[in-house]
């Protein structure tokens, strides 16, 4: 499996702008989200084999059953219903999920550090180029206001998602995100809740779900897309890379960076805390695609438990 990250007769293929002079015209239609001029906006990518990026699919059109109420985004307030979603893929002939933005990877940078492969634990991630997606997909999301999700990374409801985005509302905070103490547990993640911005001078950050101004932040994600590079091969993931850049910004007193920090119950790593189960919990993230499988997305797998 290999990393991911978006029917009827609507359906169409991929459709993605393609440049053609001084125009950007669509190989078939525009996509809509384009058309409306969302601000706020889903970005997730699946990439690889097509079962992986067939369960990215189910994701996508799970998440867009939700109804957003008017308000959700805040420079929009006009808008509700569906959330815009922009999804990019390396699957050929992929047939785009009705009303979502697809884009093909070669509308990222291109990846030029060769068929680097991930190894030990997370071989099953694939190639270092996904890993460089991950950081791409932030680049050259279509929203100015931006919830990236890993595809395993479950919003739980309209609602929920309204209340990730209200982090804009202030216009005080351009990053948001949940922090990954040194201590996991529950008792090291309550210690870090109650002191957030303390925490957040050690702790690392997850970056499966990653909400961002881009019109702040983009060159964050455009240094994170370097560090990718740098570590390919020698790390256990993009993350560490995310993190040695996030700091390096923040030691430089980036004053475009204004962090937002999610409390551990509201973006959950913990299976206990399926969308279900606990009503403060705003996005799902457990391991091996358990938030999946407790929404009922795909079959309830050996690692799920959802005592733990």
């Amino acid at each position: 499996m290999l990393f991911v990250l978006c029917s009827p007769m609507s359906a169409l293929k991929v459709n993605v702008y393609e440049p053609k002079g001084d125009k950007e015209l669509a190989t078939e239609t525009k996509p809509a989200n384009k058309e409306k001029g969302a601000t706020c906006g889903i970005v997730m990518g699946a990439f690889g084999s097509s079962s992986y990026v067939g369960t990215g699919d189910k994701v996508v059109n799970h998440i867009r059953k939700y109804h957003l109420p008017k308000g959700w985004c805040p420079e929009q307030p006009e808008l509700e219903g569906p959330v815009p979603f922009a999804y990019f893929t390396d699957l050929k002939d992929h047939v785009c999920p009705e009303g979502v933005q697809c884009f093909p990877e070669t509308k990222m940078d291109a990846w030029d550090g060769g068929n680097k492969k991930m190894g030990g634990a997370v071989s099953h991630l694939g190639s270092w180029k996904y890993r460089y997606w991950h950081a791409q997909m932030l680049v050259h999301s279509p929203f100015d206001l931006t919830l990236y999700i890993d595809v395993d990374a479950l919003p739980c409801s309209g609602e929920a998602l309204a209340k990730v985005f209200s982090i804009f509302k202030n216009g005080n905070v351009t990053l948001g995100s949940i922090l990954k103490p040194n201590n996991p547990h529950p008792s090291g993640l309550e210690a870090c809740d109650a002191d957030l911005e303390k925490c957040a001078e050690k702790a690392d950050r997850n970056c499966g779900v990653i909400v961002a101004d881009l019109r702040k932040t983009k060159k964050l994600f455009e240094d994170w897309s370097e560090g990718i590079k740098k570590i390919a091969g020698h790390a256990d993931g993009d993350q560490a890379a995310y993190i040695k850049t996030l700091r390096q910004h923040l030691k430089d007193k980036d004053v475009d960076i204004k962090e937002h920090y999610f409390p551990y119950k509201q973006i959950s790593r913990h299976q206990r805390d399926s969308c279900s189960s606990s009503p403060e919990t705003l996005i799902h993230h457990s391991k091996h695609m358990t938030s999946l499988a407790a929404a009922g997305i795909i079959p309830h797998n050996s690692y799920y438990n959802p005592s733990r």
